[in-house]
């Protein structure tokens, strides 16, 4: 829920009906009447992505006029004949229709970073209009590894490529092996604190703080083009790119090669447990690239 600086209500969530989830926005005037002015009759049911999928909100964040809800779609046909999640950033206008300069017609829909399972379910939008996100992404199955995964998306609908790895930040909170981020707030000096669980052998609340860019490797990039994560690592690091990866090698801070591995496929998963702790520097070649990014191995 979010109250607008007109002191109107808007809230998300998800409607179903014989067949199918739908996500749902409804705004509502101070007095707790709907917002006529707002969808239909104060209420605006979005699809989200393909057919057949089932849609949900978790949050909303407003700026400017223009209202921000995240959560995600699930939709048959996923990893070990199972359905898939992927996460969704819809953005609306005033009215509650949805905004075509955003995305694709107002929708901005993230590949699970694991091929496997992913939603949002917290948002901040900063000052310049990025819009941060956080939830969780996941393995396939029939893998249960879930990782903390909090990202953030330009004006334009693209992931920003000046935060964390490529516009991600993943961390498995301390080699956990269930983790999840719930609610996001800025701190006094704009840095971002994040609230959500983690579990090794017990559940346990977290609430960590990010510098508001978090840059691993050297190389800037005008678009996402190289995924690592996640940074650090502790056991699992997978590393995708949006070209057929051909090589990957790894160095110590001694320039030693310590490990290499001839791929040829988009992405690749690479043992970090038989690594000592420290830092690495990790070599990917890719097309006609060479970018080195600096890993940290717990």
């Amino acid at each position: 829920m979010v109250i607008q600086p007109d002191n109107k209500i808007v809230v998300v969530g998800r409607s179903y009906d014989s067949v199918f989830g739908y996500a749902v926005i409804s705004r509502f005037n101070s007095n707790g009447t709907r917002d006529t002015e707002f969808g239909t009759n104060g209420v605006q049911i979005t699809p989200i992505g393909e057919s057949p999928s089932h849609g949900f909100y978790n949050d909303v964040a407003i700026k400017d006029g223009k209202i921000i809800a995240v959560g995600g779609r699930e939709y048959s046909g996923g990893t070990g004949g199972f359905g898939g999640a992927q996460s969704a950033i819809i953005k609306y206008n005033y009215d509650g229709t949805l905004d075509s300069s955003f995305g694709i017609d107002g929708q901005v829909l993230l590949d699970p970073f694991f091929n496997g399972n992913d939603r949002i379910n917290a948002t901040l939008i900063q000052p310049e209009g990025e819009i941060l996100v956080a939830g969780i992404s996941s393995f396939p199955f029939p893998e249960t590894k879930t990782y903390i995964n909090i990202s953030r998306i330009d004006t334009d609908g693209d992931l920003d490529p000046s935060f964390g790895n490529s516009g991600v930040f993943l961390t498995d909170a301390f080699g956990s092996t269930t983790n999840g981020a719930y609610e996001m707030a800025f701190h006094h000096d704009g840095k971002i604190l994040v609230v959500g669980t983690s579990k090794a052998e017990f559940f346990n609340a977290f609430i960590f703080r990010l510098n508001n860019d978090i840059v691993f490797g050297s190389e800037d990039s005008s678009k996402p083009e190289l995924f690592i994560f996640p940074n650090p690592a502790y056991d699992l690091l997978k590393i995708r790119a949006v070209e057929i990866i051909n090589s990957v090698s790894i160095s110590n801070v001694l320039g030693q090669e310590v490990s290499r591995l001839n791929v040829e496929a988009l992405e690749t998963t690479i043992d970090m447990a038989r690594f000592t702790a420290g830092v690495y520097f990790v070599k990917v070649s890719f097309g006609n690239k060479n970018i080195i990014k600096k890993l940290i191995k717990k």
